[in-house]
């Protein structure tokens, strides 16, 4: 009995601890907030003191119009720091509006309003007919005074800061219409504070260095790339790897949560960025990029597969769910698996994403998806068998329905997915002959891209140069010459794209034989470009040539070998004998010369959008030839051209002589591998069997010849899709 008692009135005790521990709190917990009321008054005061004296100034600068705006306080730290903040697409009752004259002037401050100008002024440039405005949202952890003091915060429903995604999207916008310094310079402010910003930041590099492919470019992206790499991936790396994997510490649950998003986000970027090195790898030609870039080309697909999987497994949950709520709302509700009112698919946990973030994940996973498949399904046989041997392989198919899903997604890349549709339709399936003797096949498709989407691009210097491509392909030279004038006008200050055009209005003027225009356009890519001094040096000698300057023309020519920066640039290898060929030749003369730009425009697959006046003004070039020596060559290509105007049998004529003016010669051995890639063309329809022999004399009996890489892949191609029918 005595110890039941103590027992009471120990419990009793223990109640009262608590109770005062209680009251402990719940006394702090008051001041704190009449600490936080007095704080936010003080603010509400400070603010109405800013308004007053804003709209002071206000009427004293403009009497004659009065303006009523309810301004935010500037925020203290950039808009990608730790906290997230939302960017509102429209403009209501709290926002600040200013006129593009007057914001530089009202809007002062932290980092975050230097971004918001930047975006008005990204809005104005992507959509012309909108008038430049900034806009300031309310961000996420920010207090605002309302109803007397009472505070509010507002908090966004995903753990990624969409606003980032937004601008990010906004900035390759502008990068696509002509704004390619502000975006340069948005996306190198910011590339510190986001990933993908930094992933903006690196991608201009990686574009530029592909549009011009300077040595000094091409290692300037690379560098960039590995440091967005390291950025997404800190603890990257074989030994931290291993540390990591075998750490006992694990991740909790609200840390795995949170970095859902921004954990895929990540990976996709990293992906990304080691699909782009592999790329610009590639360009140096020699094995040892070969075997490096297929290494990282591997370690891409790991990502992407894994990734698009993952994705595509949460969407198709998320589809599952919304199903099973639509269908039996009762027992959905009592259901461990329920789907949000914001269209999020969780397990309880919170640990599912929006549909919509998903959806734009993909279209992102996707792009590089495509692109890898793309670039794998073109390389030549040499690299094929690395490819095949590190394990993938390359589904053409597969790779465009990827690019074009990307191309309709609300990802940044989806105007990236449209450049890279564009440039495969109008450049790379005709120079490949990807479609076999059909070099107008990519027309359609590239006229629909650019009239679905041309008004998102309305004045971008890139969408007129591929409306050049297009027309180019449809024999219209004239008229591609007339948008490549335009897009070069346009694109004034953008380097790359100003080069890009140059080449393609000198060689419009190569083929139509105006040496003039050709110089001029070939003298400032000798001057300004500095990928290859050595074949823009040979194309000037050649133009020289045929012009009858044939001093300047032997002067350029000696410089040629001596401009060669690498032995494994198949252009500059071909330039370089060509020249050193012509200093045992006899005297170089016009008609030779004429005759050396006939053969850049064969090799380079150009005849085939030539114009039949075009092409019998060329059929006069070589019939003026006189020296025995350079027959083979004269009959190589007057059988390409005859083939060309419909007339088979004068073709086949030519091309067999050509094969057999070459025999017993130990140079130009090119001449034969093309004469019989130009006979299997011609009897691909009527004899598919006599075609297939003669690729494969061309794959077993040719080797290292100039342009042996572009054959092959050609070859390649048309084996593909001569193998159902032999």
């Amino acid at each position: 009995m005595r110890s039941c008692v103590h027992f009471r009135f120990h419990k009793k005790g223990k109640k009262k601890k608590k109770n005062k521990k209680k009251q402990q709190k719940q006394k702090a917990f008051e001041s704190s907030r009449r600490q936080e009321a007095v704080m936010a008054e003080g603010r509400s005061d400070s603010v109405e003191q800013q308004q007053k004296s804003h709209h002071n100034q206000n009427q004293q600068h403009e009497p004659s119009t009065t303006t009523t705006t309810t301004p935010t306080p500037p925020t203290t730290g950039p808009v990608f720091s730790g906290q997230t903040t939302t960017i509102n697409n429209s403009i209501n009752s709290s926002s600040l509006i200013t006129t593009a004259g007057s914001s530089s002037s009202s809007t002062s401050g932290g980092g975050g309003q230097c971004l918001l100008q930047r975006r008005a002024t990204v809005t104005a440039a992507t959509n012309p007919s909108v008038a430049p405005t900034a806009s300031v949202g309310a961000a996420s952890g920010r207090r605002n005074t309302m109803d007397g003091g009472s505070t509010e915060t507002t908090s966004t429903s995903s753990s990624y800061p969409h606003d980032e995604v937004e601008v990010a999207q906004m900035g390759i916008h502008m990068l696509l219409n002509n704004g390619f310094r502000e975006a340069k310079e948005l996306f190198d402010s910011h590339k510190n504070e986001s990933p993908l910003m930094h992933a903006g930041s690196s991608f201009m590099l990686f574009m530029q260095a592909l549009m011009s492919f300077e040595e000094e470019k091409i290692d300037e992206a690379i560098k960039a790339l590995q440091d967005t790499e390291k950025t997404c991936d800190p603890e990257s790396g074989v030994f931290k790897n291993l540390r990591r994997k075998f750490s006992k510490k694990k991740k909790s649950h609200t840390e795995v949560q949170m970095g859902s998003e921004d954990r895929m986000q990540r990976q996709i970027i990293i992906a990304d960025s080691l699909l782009y090195q592999a790329v610009l790898t590639f360009t140096h030609q020699d094995i040892p990029s070969y075997i490096k870039g297929g290494w990282l080309l591997r370690r891409a697909w790991k990502i992407y597969e894994r990734l698009h999987r993952e994705i595509s497994e949460m969407l198709s949950r998320h589809s599952r769910t919304k199903l099973s709520q639509s269908s039996d709302s009762i027992s959905s509700s009592n259901s461990d698996v329920r789907l949000s009112q914001d269209g999020t698919c969780t397990d309880g946990n919170d640990n599912e994403l929006a549909k919509d973030v998903l959806e734009r994940l993909l279209g992102s996973v996707n792009f590089g998806y495509g692109t890898f498949q793309l670039c794998v399904s073109m390389v030549p046989p040499k690299i094929l068998k690395l490819i095949e041997f590190l394990g993938f392989e390359g589904d053409r198919n597969a790779g465009l329905d990827a690019l074009n899903h990307t191309s309709y997604s609300k990802d940044m890349k989806a105007p990236l997915a449209i450049l890279g549709l564009l440039w495969y339709h109008t450049v790379l399936r005709p120079f490949f002959a990807l479609d076999g003797t059909k070099t107008s096949a990519g027309i359609p498709d590239a006229e629909t891209i650019i009239k679905n989407r041309e008004r998102d691009f309305p004045r971008s210097s890139l969408f007129l140069f591929f409306r050049g491509r297009v027309h180019t392909l449809k024999r219209e030279n004239e008229y591609s010459l007339l948008l490549y004038r335009q897009a070069l006008t346009v694109a004034a200050g953008q380097r790359e794209i100003e080069l890009m055009c140059l080449y393609e209005i000198g060689w419009c003027n190569l083929m139509k034989l105006r040496w003039i225009e050709c110089l001029q356009a070939f003298q400032r890519l000798r001057e300004e470009s500095k990928w290859s001094k050595c074949y823009y040096s040979y194309l000037l000698a050649v133009c020289h040539g045929s012009l009858g300057d044939i001093d300047s023309a032997a002067n350029i020519f000696k410089e040629v070998p001596s401009l060669v920066r690498s032995k494994n640039n198949q252009i500059e290898s071909f330039a370089s004998h060509r020249a050193e060929k012509l200093k045992t030749c006899p005297p170089v003369s016009p008609e030779l010369c004429k005759l050396l730009t006939l053969e850049l425009v064969f090799l380079w697959h150009a005849l085939p959008t030539c114009t039949e006046p075009e092409l019998r003004k060329m059929l006069m070039v070589c019939e003026s030839q006189r020296d025995t020596r350079i027959f083979h060559l004269k009959c190589l290509l007057e059988g390409a051209i005859h083939k060309e105007l419909g007339e088979t049998e004068l073709a086949i004529q030519y091309l067999e002589e050509a094969l057999a003016r070459h025999s017993g010669k130990k140079d130009d051995v090119h001449v034969a591998a093309f004469a019989h890639y130009e006979l299997s063309s011609i009897y691909v329809h009527d004899q598919p069997s006599k075609s297939i022999q003669l690729l494969q004399t061309i794959k077993e009996k040719y080797k290292d010849y100039d342009f042996e890489n572009r054959l092959t892949v050609r070859a390649n191609n048309m084996l593909r899709s001569l193998k159902p029918a032999g």
